[in-house]
């Protein structure tokens, strides 16, 4: 026997690990199980966040200013960053129960307001003056079809309005259809019943410093949350917008 023979059996046989088709497969199959956990987990944090008042005054406040007294009525009591409630306001008629630019929508920002709403075990109850209110920032190209989105069949009728000496034009439907979050996560509904869309601001420019930057508009949405319930009349809708800064004449 040679010593090339004699060192090539003494040598240790090395063990091979499996395919690398197979460990490509089996990461494959666990993928997708992974991503949807991690999906899961960045959406209750995302809602969580949405839902918190503090961020979602926040980030309205930088689509369309308000009053401090949509908040509330201050009660001199500084906010605790460790709560989930605004220390200092008393609940406003109109609770913000969402807020939040929508994350990889290009700019899309939605703002759900409730009055006289509440969650009881899993349900939603609305009181007979129940108002839901949506503001939603969209591409200016889009506008159109964000006010008559949320109508099935009902083409609404035109009207304009006076807010703050501002002439804005919007629709009038017979029953409007929304999603919307009471208390995340226990309280959910979807409410349909008579509404109007109006055009709040037009041509936003992204940013105002570049002459090519992306425009937005800005629509509101206000609705009863019951097919039975009275047209919105023009009076309330001036009452929803008088907090906010819309016109000149404020």
């Amino acid at each position: 026997m040679s010593d090339d023979l004699q060192d090539w059996q003494e040598a240790p046989v090395r063990r091979k690990g499996p395919p690398k088709w197979m460990i490509f497969t089996g990461c494959g199959c666990l993928l997708p199980g992974f991503f949807l956990v991690a999906l899961a987990a960045w959406g209750m944090q995302f809602f969580g966040t949405a839902t918190s008042p503090r961020v979602a005054y926040e980030s309205l406040a930088q689509n369309l200013p308000y009053d401090e007294t949509l908040k509330g009525r201050p009660t001199g009591v500084p906010d605790d960053p460790e709560t989930r409630v605004l220390e200092s306001h008393e609940a406003p008629e109109f609770e913000l129960v969402f807020g939040a630019e929508i994350p990889f929508s290009g700019g899309v920002a939605l703002y759900n307001f409730v009055r006289g709403a509440k969650v009881v075990g899993d349900e939603t109850v609305f009181q007979d003056d129940a108002l839901v209110a949506t503001i939603t920032k969209v591409p200016t190209s889009q506008s159109d079809d964000v006010m008559q989105s949320r109508v099935e069949g009902d083409v609404g009728e035109q009207f304009q309005l006076e807010v703050q000496g501002e002439t804005l034009s919007g629709f009038r439907y017979a029953a409007l259809t929304s999603d919307i979050v009471v208390a995340f996560p226990r309280g959910k509904a979807e409410v349909k019943g008579p509404g109007v869309s109006l055009m709040l601001r037009s041509d936003v420019a992204q940013d105002p410093d570049d002459p090519d930057s992306k425009l937005f508009d800005v629509i509101v949405m206000l609705q009863r949350p019951s097919e039975a319930g009275a047209p919105i009349t023009d009076e309330e809708l001036l009452h929803f917008l008088a907090p906010f800064h819309i016109g000149p004449a404020r």
